[in-house]
């Protein structure tokens, strides 16, 4: 035997062997936890970062989803209404201005202007549509359901007129005047200019409490700006599904008495709206065509 052979045996079984071995045993004790506790770390680290991205990915599906569902109701509505919109123009069009009037109430077609000024007995029931505003009942539900929509298509109207008694329309009338005059303008041409644009008290549509004068909160002017509007051109086409018209559209002055105004909306049902927005004519024209001798 060698002395290399030698030495190895001597080393085994020795106490340097077996202190090497220990200390071998100790640090393996030591490094095997912490690798193992490095890995397991490394995997929870991984695992919380994997479902954090699950959550996010969950939420944008939700979000995701909850826009379809929307936009689905959205889109739905909006076949519903114009399934409704071409039912009642197909109903519609073979129906005379003689027929509607005769199943239209009274009150719906009631004609208020210079030539048929309000009853001084004429009473209504109000009632509230927010900001101060009042309007006939008859027609709360109706207004509230067409400002409701369009509202739910992203437009914020106001009603910033409604009902006026004499009084209010007699303050208003006299102070268009008084502006007037101020600009130079004679007393006698300040007030036919008021006829066609306030109204001459007593024959103002605002007393019956069946119209409304309705703006975007973008733009509240009552001018020729107005009718660019997307809540007076949305207001244009869609009016007469809920009873109501555009009372002074243009070129109408002649019968009417007066200008062109977007803003002015009437009620007077849904089957005389449709029939009168449909060809272009005012509540005038639509009595005189039904032969309502009171309208000429």
């Amino acid at each position: 035997m060698n002395k290399q052979e030698k030495g190895d045996n001597a080393y085994f079984g020795s106490v340097r062997f077996f202190k090497h071995l220990i200390i071998t045993l100790v640090v393996l004790a030591v490094l095997i936890p912490v690798c193992i506790a490095v890995v397991l770390a490394g995997r929870t680290v991984k695992l919380k970062q994997e479902t954090q991205i699950g959550q996010e990915q969950n939420k944008r599906l939700e979000e995701e989803q909850k826009q379809l569902k929307e936009e689905l109701s959205s889109l739905s509505a909006e076949l519903d209404r114009m399934q409704d919109a071409a039912v009642a123009e197909t109903e519609t069009e073979d129906i005379t201005a003689e027929h509607i009037v005769e199943n239209t109430e009274d009150w719906e077609l009631l004609l208020v202007n210079e030539l048929h000024p309000l009853d001084s007995h004429f009473h209504v029931e109000l009632a509230g549509i927010g900001r101060g505003q009042e309007v006939d009942i008859r027609i709360q539900k109706d207004l509230e359901r067409m400002l409701q929509d369009m509202e739910e298509e992203g437009m914020h109207p106001i009603v910033c007129s409604s009902y006026r008694d004499l009084e209010k329309q007699t303050a208003l009338f006299e102070e268009y005047i008084s502006e007037k005059v101020s600009d130079g303008w004679t007393y006698k041409d300040a007030f036919y200019k008021a006829k066609t644009r306030v109204a001459v008290p007593g024959t103002s549509e605002h007393h019956t409490g069946l119209a409304v004068d309705i703006v975007g909160v973008d733009y509240q002017s009552l001018d020729a700006g107005q009718a660019d509007t997307k809540e007076a051109k949305w207001l244009a086409e869609n009016c007469a599904d809920y009873g109501f018209i555009l009372r002074y559209p243009k070129g109408k002055q002649a019968k009417t008495g007066i200008e062109y105004e977007s803003w002015h909306f009437r009620y007077v049902g849904v089957e005389a709206a449709t029939y009168i927005m449909k060809n272009g004519i005012v509540l005038e024209e639509f009595l005189e065509s039904a032969g309502v001798s009171d309208a000429n």
